[in-house]
């Protein structure tokens, strides 16, 4: 029995053997948990598995050339599933005027749907009236009501310009369009569906990218705001009602570099302010660049996890190449080297984002092997790698040495958990009829998170 000021009993030998028993196996149990982890080298996303090539301009009814071919595809899902597809098509003024030769047409802008996630489209439907227009560079946008929104630029035969904008329930006919502004050198309008039923419009007016709104379901438009001077090539909505815009510097531009921008504006602000700094990236772009045409659009954006994701052609335009941004768009970090070495030119980039927001869906058009291929690929945010590229065309088109018979767009958009869809402008088989492409669909399966 212990007294008062007594030194406490010492531990015996066993107890203290029993104690450093249970801290090294606590330790060893510990490191074999954590090592693997520490030590494991992340993997990319599997690759893509494309499925079969589904060419979506059929003739329509009434002249034999209505709706073949084409370029400029774009791509929207609606809520329900439904797949709307639009492009720029051939629309017949006068057949051709000797046996094999090619009639005197017009382009029109042509709508198709899928309803089956893209196994078959319906005959295309023209918007505005055959033999009318000359239309191009179509934009489409489900809302989260489900209704469809259409937007393109239209030269008339005053050649006067407008871009119209046309409103439908999934899968139906489009009925009168609204002009939202009219004016010369309209391009490259582009829609975005934004909270509380706004409709948002970004299009180019001469050199020029300019911005306005519908409040009324795209009925009317307010006045366009004059954001900067440049090439609107792509842009995404994030965080609720902020829009994100991309593209190159305006004008003509020989030699080694052309500057990359991005804005953010403040959507549903009545004044669509602009959020943060407009930014300035340095790229090279070996190629000239001129108003109105752009044959090898880019960069693309998008946003997961409250950054924003740029992918554009770089390097002479062989590589593929990621740059991110935290700060709306007002700096961005990189480049990232995704895909290089490989091909002759990449050009064309679309970037979607998966609806968890952990994954991105990529899409290019590149010369690897010396023909025109499209692919596609998934890029898992966690880890930051890219999967391995699948070839989604499942036969190449033109020669490498051929330019601009691949279609100057690229059209994707998310279906539904596990598969995308991506379209193109095709011209395999098409060696004797310069400058003409196919509207190609094809449904790929994928492990999208």
């Amino acid at each position: 029995m212990a007294t008062e000021g007594a030194a406490p009993p010492t531990p015996s030998r066993t107890r203290l053997y029993s104690v450093i028993l249970v801290v090294v196996t606590a330790v060893v149990v510990t490191l074999a948990i954590l090592l693997p982890l520490i030590y494991e080298q992340p993997s990319p996303p599997p690759t893509p598995s494309p499925g079969v090539n589904v060419e979506v301009d059929q003739y329509a009814a009434g002249s034999p050339w209505a709706g073949e071919y084409g370029d400029d595809p774009a791509v929207a899902v609606a809520p329900n599933g439904t797949i709307a597809m639009a492009w720029e098509g051939l629309d017949e003024l006068a057949p051709p005027t000797v046996p094999g030769g090619l009639p005197t047409f017009a382009t029109q802008v042509f709508v198709s749907y899928s309803y089956d996630a893209g196994v078959q489209y319906s005959a295309p439907l023209a918007v505005g009236g055959l033999n009318a227009t000359s239309a191009f560079e179509p934009s489409l946008v489900y809302a989260p009501n489900g209704t469809l929104f259409l937007a393109y630029a239209n030269a008339t035969a005053t050649e006067d310009q407008q871009v119209l904008v046309f409103a439908a329930p999934p899968g139906e006919p489009f009925g009168a369009g609204t002009i939202a502004v009219a004016g010369q050198s309209l391009a490259r309008p582009m829609l975005f569906a934004l909270p509380q039923g706004i409709v948002g419009l970004a299009f180019m007016y001469s050199e020029f990218v300019e911005w306005t709104t519908s409040t009324n379901g795209a009925q009317s438009f307010g006045a366009p705001t004059i954001l900067l001077e440049g090439i609107l090539t792509g842009g995404t909505v994030w965080k609720g009602d902020e829009v994100t815009l991309v593209g190159l510097e305006a004008g003509a531009v020989s030699g080694t570099t052309v500057s990359l921008w991005s804005i953010t504006l403040n959507a549903s602000d009545p004044r669509s302010s602009v959020t943060g700094t407009p930014a300035t990236i340095q790229m090279p772009y070996p190629d000239s660049i001129s108003l109105p045409n752009l044959s090898r659009p880019g960069p693309a954006v998008t946003a997961a996890g409250g950054l924003l994701y740029l992918v554009y052609s770089s390097e002479n335009e062989t590589e593929l190449t990621l740059a991110t941004s935290s700060t709306n768009g007002s700096t961005w970090a990189g480049p990232f080297d995704l895909w290089s070495g490989h091909n002759l030119s990449v050009e064309t980039p679309g970037v979607e984002t998966s609806p968890t927001g952990s994954t991105l869906v990529i899409s290019w058009q590149s010369t690897a092997g010396g023909l025109w291929k499209t692919y596609a690929a998934l890029f898992s945010v966690r880890t930051g790698l890219l999967s391995a590229p699948a070839s989604v065309s499942s036969a190449p088109g033109f020669p490498a040495s051929v330019r601009n018979w691949h279609g100057t767009s690229i059209g994707l958009a998310i279906q539904a958990s596990g598969r995308f869809v991506v379209a193109w402008g095709d011209g395999r088989g098409l060696t004797g009829v310069y400058g003409l492409t196919h509207i190609v669909a094809c449904t790929v399966t994928a492990a999208i998170s």
